[in-house]
């Protein structure tokens, strides 16, 4: 199909055109010849003469904020100002392959969209990755969709529902996954999303135990999150509101329970690397003071504890660590154990 243009749509046609070209091809260390410019929107179909491009360049200037200056040495044109600096680029893809909370294939592909917003020679230098020490990678592919979905229920006032998932040790297979509550479909009214060290979690008011509470879930964990078509319960937010559950006095978000330690005071570098400095400590005796921590209160936690000498001795709540030590033993003897999960989905 032929399309008509007239004078005026093709002149800002042909503007926006270059500009691309420039933001493609030149940069403050490489340069583009007029030639190379007039070659370009030839094949784009603008035969134009040199002046013209001429006259663009300095209409791309005077209207659309391009620093373009001529280079004698190359005998071509600059670009001083591009949309991002190398540098910055640079940080963009090392953020997006050192992300832990997206699969390498969603890495890879978000690396790709930021390449096509460099210049020809900055993109070869941005292809490359970032390989996470010490770090797992998410594998639950649909994380970030979801963390979305939640976004958008709570920016419309409306409940969501998802499955929850975890993996326990078993026999025949060591890294069997299931789901909590089995085929089990769990609707909560959310109203917040938490960064909490190193994972994400969303802050709901949900059913537990027959009763109505706030409760966090982390993303990672859940799957098919969808936007329900109920809004959310006056009580939920009336309830969220109170926050009674949510923080303590210094502010800081309770996830699943408030642990109590005894630590070595040699320990107290590793204790604010992994909490920050604003934990709550007091004196025990002479070698030892007390910590109020907030975490994920399960295996994960109780294995921290232990890579330190003296090891960290879990106190409040007092039966956690016989619970985790009857777990290890449960898995160690190739039997199905399932962590409770302190503060959550424990009734169900």
């Amino acid at each position: 199909m032929v399309v008509y243009r007239n004078r005026s749509q093709a002149i800002a046609e042909r503007l926006v055109k270059l500009r691309d070209y420039l933001y493609t091809n030149a940069s403050p260390t490489h340069a583009v010849k007029i030639a190379d410019m007039l070659t370009y929107l030839a094949n784009e179909g603008h035969e134009v003469e040199i002046k013209t491009v001429y006259s663009d360049l300095k209409t791309l200037e005077a209207y659309f904020g391009l620093d373009i200056q001529y280079d004698g040495r190359q005998r071509g044109y600059l670009l001083m100002n591009p949309p991002f600096e190398s540098y910055e680029l640079r940080s963009i893809v090392n953020s997006i392959q050192t992300f832990q909370f997206i699969t390498q294939q969603e890495a890879d592909r978000l690396t790709a969209k930021v390449m096509t917003l460099a210049d020809s020679h900055t993109r070869k230098s941005l292809n490359r990755k970032t390989f996470m020490k010490s770090r797992v990678r998410n594998i639950n592919e649909d994380m970030m969709r979801g963390l979305d979905t939640v976004y958008e229920a709570i920016a419309d006032d409306r409940k969501i529902s998802f499955r929850y998932f975890d993996y326990v040790f078993d026999r025949n297979n060591p890294k069997r996954y299931f789901t909590l509550g089995g085929s089990k479909t769990f609707i909560v009214d959310p109203y917040a999303v938490y960064w909490d060290i190193d994972r994400y979690e969303i802050y709901g008011i949900g059913i537990e135990g027959g009763k109505k509470r706030g409760m966090f879930f982390q993303l990672r964990h859940m799957e098919k999150v969808k936007i329900l078509a109920d809004k959310r319960d006056e009580t939920s937010q009336s309830r969220y509101m109170e926050q009674d559950d949510l923080f303590e006095k210094n502010g800081m978000p309770v996830t699943f329970t408030k642990i109590k330690l005894k630590v070595n005071k040699t320990h107290i570098s590793g204790l604010i690397d992994k909490f920050g400095d604003k934990i709550e400590v007091c004196p025990f005796d002479s070698d030892s003071f007390v910590a109020t921590v907030y975490d994920h209160l399960g295996p994960d936690f109780y294995l921290w504890t232990l890579t330190f000498n003296p090891r960290i001795e879990i106190i409040t709540p007092s039966e956690a660590e016989a619970v985790i030590r009857k777990y290890f033993f449960e898995i160690s003897q190739g039997n199905d154990a399932i962590m409770p999960l302190y503060g959550i989905l424990a009734n169900f």
